[in-house]
């Protein structure tokens, strides 16, 4: 097939190939021909002249037979030979032009280039700005363009002015300063918060914005649990107190129950030296040993009752305490409900993670009750009495009294006192 058999619209189309191919090995050879191949600078260059030729006798054939012209004999005698006498060459200059392309394409990849250098500065996650003195932008990413816009509502064209205004400026409504002077502090409205630098290098000024919102939720979270530990010191403080103040308390309680103990033998003894004529020395000394007790007894300053403190001390570590009902103000049923009391609180807390405790006190002519509930968890097994409890109930049958545990659908402790017992003197 020559040229003259192709239909005009396929004339066309092959000249405006043979023409594209021209234009992209001119190209091509001005974005190679600072390279030191020579090989590749020839081949684009013998590619476009060939190119150039083949083009060039087509169109003047073209033209001739148009206008009515005669055919130059070079002109017709290559328009009427097969077409294969211009598609090799050009096979070859396509196959140049790929081989180039795919060369320069590997070569921009592996080499920095300015184009590179704008890609990865845009995909910083820090905000970046290069300015002469003048303040003139010299580079800016993307990031930086976009905080300023947000910050003062307009491009960034002047890098000072921009500095100033962060420093201490007017900024737009929605966003808040958190830090001014040197190391200014912005929060954005979308909660974002940014920290700006400014440095000299050389002849150059670098501005950067760094985010730091996770660095400030860490600091809030910190002054939080900050005041938490304040409120906890507190506590602790107060718990210490409670804990001193409970220890009186208790030495208070054993010494009223040492001295009804040795005024009891104190009058027993009387009782025998005024009844019996074969004693016939009073008992003075065990009459001074009481009046001594009594003297350090009344050295102690009475406070209040050691139940009250306990409960008290209870809900200062955030547990709610129901009373329903008044324990006794003294006797040994209160030292008894007191350590009942302080072994159930103990257990609702540890064991049960309770929130609330209701203690129900009830009392007739002759007995004292108290039970002690709370909203914790139930046990899922059998409840064994462990030193606690084991050593409370001794000393609650110890006194006459009777201590029972129920755990079916809530967990109960219940301790019943009688109100008269015989004191056995030794």
């Amino acid at each position: 097939m020559t040229f003259h058999d192709l239909p005009f619209i396929g004339r066309f189309f092959y000249l405006l190939l043979i023409f594209a191919l021209l234009c992209t090995c001119i190209c091509l050879a001005g974005f190679t021909h600072h390279k030191k191949s020579k090989l590749t600078s020839f081949m684009l260059v013998y590619s476009a002249i060939q190119t150039s030729l083949i083009l060039i006798l087509y169109l003047a054939d073209a033209r001739t037979h148009k206008n009515g012209f005669t055919a130059v004999p070079i002109v017709k005698w290559y328009a009427e030979h097969n077409l294969l006498i211009s598609i090799v060459p050009l096979l070859f200059v396509l196959a140049v032009v790929f081989f180039t392309s795919y060369k320069e394409n590997n070569y921009r990849k592996s080499m920095v280039t300015y184009r590179s250098v704008r890609e990865a500065v845009d995909h910083l996650t820090t905000g970046l700005c290069f300015s002469y003195d003048n303040g003139r932008v010299m580079l800016l990413n993307e990031l930086m363009y976009n905080l300023c816009f947000k910050i003062v509502g307009r491009d960034l064209q002047n890098a000072n002015l921009f500095w100033e205004i962060l420093k201490n400026g007017e900024i737009l409504e929605g966003n808040e300063r958190l830090a001014s002077g040197e190391r200014p502090a912005i929060k954005l409205s979308d909660n974002t918060v940014w920290i700006f630098q400014r440095e000299k290098l050389n002849d150059f000024y670098q501005l950067t914005a760094v985010d730091t919102t996770q660095l400030y939720s860490y600091g809030k979270e910190l002054e939080s649990s900050n005041e938490e530990l304040k409120l906890l010191n507190k506590r602790l403080k107060k718990y210490g107190e409670d804990v001193d103040m409970l220890t009186r308390s208790k030495e208070r309680l054993e010494t009223k129950a040492k001295i009804h103990s040795q005024l009891g033998q104190t009058l027993m003894a009387s009782r025998r030296y005024l009844t019996e004529k074969e004693i016939s020395e009073p008992p003075f000394d065990a009459w001074k040993q009481s009046i001594m007790l009594l003297s350090r007894e009344a050295e102690l300053k009475v406070d209040e009752n050691p139940m009250d403190v306990l409960v008290r001390f209870v809900e200062s570590s955030g547990i709610n305490v129901n009373m329903n009902g008044e324990f006794p103000k003294e006797g040994y049923i209160l030292d008894v409900f007191y350590q009942a009391a302080a072994e159930a609180l103990t257990n609702a807390v540890k064991h049960a993670d309770a929130k609330n405790i209701y203690v129900d006190l009830e009392e007739t002519e002759d007995e004292c009750k108290v039970s002690f509930r709370n909203d914790g968890k139930i046990p899922r097994t059998v409840v064994t009495e462990g030193g606690g409890l084991s050593s409370l109930r001794r000393k609650i049958e110890t006194a006459g009294g009777t201590m029972t545990v129920h755990y079916k659908q809530e967990y109960v402790l219940t301790v019943t006192m009688k109100k008269k017992r015989d004191v056995k003197y030794d």
